[in-house]
């Protein structure tokens, strides 16, 4: 997150080799986070069918171990959210 009201969007292209996607607005209220991401930078055009992972504070960037033991992370280990929109 920066002064400017932005949050950085990154994904990867592959074999953990992150890229930045973009900045998001986004609104924090109380203990709740929204981010505002544009399809486009998702990559996507029509129904919605992804996954995701919400990190923060990781040690080593490129260790899939160090989503058990540092920072931040949700849903734990090696789940993911499935974000899936219908007719």
């Amino acid at each position: 997150l920066n002064p400017n009201k932005k949050a950085v969007l990154e994904k990867t292209a592959a074999a953990w080799n992150w890229q930045k996607a973009g900045e998001v607005d986004y609104v924090v209220k109380g203990n709740k986070l929204e981010l505002k991401v544009p399809r486009s930078m998702l990559g996507l055009k029509d129904e919605l069918d992804f996954e995701f992972k919400w990190s923060d504070n990781m040690q080593y960037e490129n260790n899939l171990m160090d989503f058990w033991v540092n920072g931040d992370v949700a849903p734990a280990g090696r789940s993911n959210f499935h974000y899936k929109t219908t007719k």
